[in-house]
C-alpha cells in the first residue's frame, strides 16, 4: 500500500513495517518459522495521485480540495462528454462547499463517468494523532488518515 504525505514532514519517506499485536498473537498460536509484518510505502506529495491513501494535516484539507477543484475546472474547460460534464458540475459544487468527493453520494453511473480521474478527495479518511517516537507529546496538528 502506498501512503502519500501531504503537508507533513515529521514522517520519513520509504518503507515502514506496520506493527500489529494480532500478528504477534497469531505467531504464538501458529509457531511459524518467520513473522513478516505488513509494510506500507510512504511517498511524497509529488506522487499524491498514485497513492492508495493520503495522510494530511487537518490544516491542509483546504489545499487538497483546491487541488481537485482546479482539476475539475480545467477539465470542464476542455468540453467533456455530457455525462462527465454533469458529474464534474456536481463535483465542482461539492468542492466549492469544502466537502470531499468521497462524501458526495454519487451514483455508480456518475462515478463511472469520472473513473479515469484520480481525485485526492476521493479517498476515505480517518482522523488520528501521530506521536513522535522520541517523546510522548502529540504533534501540534491532528492528522487525517485517508484510506
Amino acid at each position: 500500500m502506498k501512503l502519500a504525505l501531504f503537508g507533513i514532514s515529521e514522517i520519513k519517506l520509504g518503507k515502514h513495517n506496520l506493527k500489529d499485536p494480532r500478528l504477534d498473537q497469531a505467531d504464538k498460536l501458529a509457531e511459524a518459522d518467520k513473522k513478516t509484518h505488513a509494510q506500507v510505502d510512504v511517498i511524497g506529495q509529488d506522487q499524491l495521485l498514485d497513492a492508495d491513501a493520503i495522510v494530511a494535516s487537518l490544516a491542509s484539507k483546504a489545499d487538497l480540495i483546491l487541488r481537485d477543484l482546479e482539476f475539475v475546472e480545467t477539465r470542464l474547460g476542455r468540453d467533456p462528454q455530457p455525462a462527465e460534464r454533469a458529474t464534474l458540475e456536481k463535483l465542482k459544487t461539492l468542492l466549492e462547499n469544502e466537502r470531499f468527493i468521497l462524501d458526495s453520494g454519487l451514483s455508480a453511473e456518475e462515478l463511472q463517468a469520472v473513473a479515469a480521474h484520480s481525485f485526492c478527495t476521493n479517498k476515505p479518511r480517518r482522523n488520528s494523532k501521530i506521536r513522535r517516537r522520541s517523546c510522548s507529546r502529540p504533534l501540534p496538528t491532528p492528522v487525517t488518515f485517508a484510506f
